[in-house]
């Protein structure tokens, strides 16, 4: 592959994260009801989500990002989704899914390693 096409790749790859930036952007200034004091199941849930989709988005970096990272994207949208104390949680755990898939297919590519 040429020196050229690789910067192609990476820049179609910055591209891409405009809307995810977005989603997070709009996660993390999102207005959400005022806490309540007792705590609700699914507030625990959410942040278990985003933690798992943390863990398995960094993974995804050292091995085969194609099978982790969409996993890892659909469960911090769940956990953002579900929102509760946890909210900035589940938007850092959103970000760090759009960079390690940046991350993650550029290491790829690079290196020459298979995507699945």
């Amino acid at each position: 592959m040429a020196r050229h096409s690789v910067w192609e790749i990476v820049f179609l790859m910055l591209i891409l994260k405009i809307p995810i930036v977005y989603l997070g952007v709009v996660i993390y200034y999102a207005d959400y009801e005022p806490a309540v004091d007792d705590s609700h199941p699914s507030e625990t849930v959410a942040g278990l989500l985003a933690s798992l989709a943390i863990f398995t988005s960094l993974i995804a970096l050292a091995w085969h990002p194609l099978r982790l990272l969409p996993v890892a994207i659909i469960i911090a949208l769940i956990a953002a989704a579900m929102g509760g104390r946890f909210k900035r949680l589940a938007f850092w755990a959103v970000m760090t899914c759009a960079v390690c898939f940046f991350l993650g297919m550029t290491i790829a590519v690079v290196t020459s390693r298979a995507l699945w």
